[in-house]
């Protein structure tokens, strides 16, 4: 009985859609399809900008990188940067972009214990399709001295930084 209510309800709603079928564009029908995104170069992201209007960008760094020959990686787009949110709070980030084969994928890379150092590249994820990214929390310190007496760099590496 259950499922002739299911059956009867999906009925329903097909025939409410109108069967799923689209309207036959014609010359009063406006196009609502939005524009393919315009590519811009690897070169071209680096400038600075604003995160909803409190956090600065400096983009330090932003090119093409060619591994080398034999590689399976492809080349990528490298941005390296640092954010600020506030006085005190100063973020390394880095993101790698495939020029080709980008699979729609993403992955944020994790550091371990109080993190801070290098923000480096993962080839294995690159040449699998993947963007990456990676942040140093917040602070360049292998030691929990970086915390100490410093609020920004506690909320920077605690949340902020990867959240950013």
């Amino acid at each position: 009985m259950r499922t002739a209510y299911l059956s009867l309800a999906l009925v329903a709603c097909l025939t409410a859609c109108g069967g799923g079928s689209d309207p036959i564009p014609t010359a009063s029908t406006p196009d609502t399809t939005p524009a393919a995104p315009v590519p811009i170069a690897c070169e071209q992201l680096a400038t600075g900008f604003t995160l909803d209007g409190t956090v600065s960008a400096t983009i330090t760094r932003a090119a093409v990188v060619t591994p080398a020959a034999g590689s399976t990686t492809p080349q990528y787009c490298r941005v390296e940067g640092t954010l600020s949110a506030e006085a005190g709070s100063s973020i390394k980030f880095a993101t790698n972009i495939p020029m080709t084969g980008w699979t729609g994928r993403f992955m944020m890379m994790g550091n371990g214990g109080y993190a801070g150092g290098n923000v480096s590249t993962s080839t294995n994820f690159l040449s699998a399709g993947y963007a990456t990214a990676y942040t140093d929390t917040g602070h360049t310190s292998t030691s929990g001295t970086a915390f100490y007496n410093n609020r920004p760099v506690e909320i920077d590496y605690g949340y902020r930084a990867v959240h950013l």
